[in-house]
């Protein structure tokens, strides 16, 4: 069985090590901050629980144990920088209220667990992209979960899902475009528009970097890239 005390130290030394990471944790300002937060401490979980576990010899309940404390641990670092941005984006649409963050579950664990478990000889292209997936993830749903909480509170959502192609299926960004990715590019100043459409969904290893915005007396003008008051 894997130390996983000494995962978890050695993977908050290197997030404590890394400067860009370090930077974007105390200040991130909008969520494109958080979406390269979540895709670069991913990559160092991965690397990390790659370096330091071997993966492929473990059991399905070790790997599951292992998993859920780092992805935990993960979680709360990305959802600390979720705060900050969405506390920025409320601040900039001058709202007096509180931002919210996606909750973790162990779930998540057990899935990650058994694909790695199914697939025999799991490589680290494989846990990077499944580790990413989550670690963005908890992203695309802290942003979800404000746009719903605001859109029923009358106010106008803007949401951006942009194309990454470093995030592709065969993971190399000479590959064929995404398709899967591309049909949810797109612009929506209407959460559930938004959420029909697939924004807040990703394969593993999706890079698409989603971003959110909210106004109150104003509307998000696409064309000009500005908001428009409407008092």
């Amino acid at each position: 069985m894997a130390d996983v005390n000494y995962i978890l130290r050695t993977y908050g030394l290197k997030l404590r090590k890394n400067s860009r990471l370090s930077d974007l944790y105390k200040n991130a300002k909008d969520y494109l901050d958080a979406m390269a937060y979540a895709k670069g401490s991913g990559d160092e979980l991965a690397q990390t629980i790659s370096a330091l576990a071997d993966i492929a010899n473990m059991s399905e309940d070790e790997l599951t144990q292992l998993l859920d404390a780092c992805l935990k641990t993960n979680h709360g670092n990305v959802t600390a920088v979720c705060l900050r941005a969405q506390g920025a984006v409320n601040r900039r649409a001058r709202l007096n209220i509180g931002a919210l963050t996606a909750d973790y579950s162990p779930e998540v664990a057990r899935t990650m667990a058994a694909k790695l478990i199914d697939s025999q000889d799991p490589s680290f292209e494989h846990l990077k992209n499944l580790v990413i997936k989550e670690t963005m993830g908890a992203v695309d749903r802290t942003i979800s979960k404000n746009a719903s909480a605001q859109s029923e509170m009358g106010l106008t959502c803007h949401i951006v899902r942009k194309y990454d192609d470093r995030g592709l299926h065969a993971g190399t960004k000479w590959a064929e475009p995404c398709q899967w990715c591309l049909e949810r590019e797109g612009e929506w100043d209407n959460y559930q528009e938004a959420y029909n459409a697939g924004a807040f969904e990703r394969h593993d290893g999706c890079g698409c970097v989603i971003t959110y915005e909210v106004g109150r007396t104003r509307t998000w003008s696409a064309s000009k890239g500005t908001w428009t008051n409407l008092d």
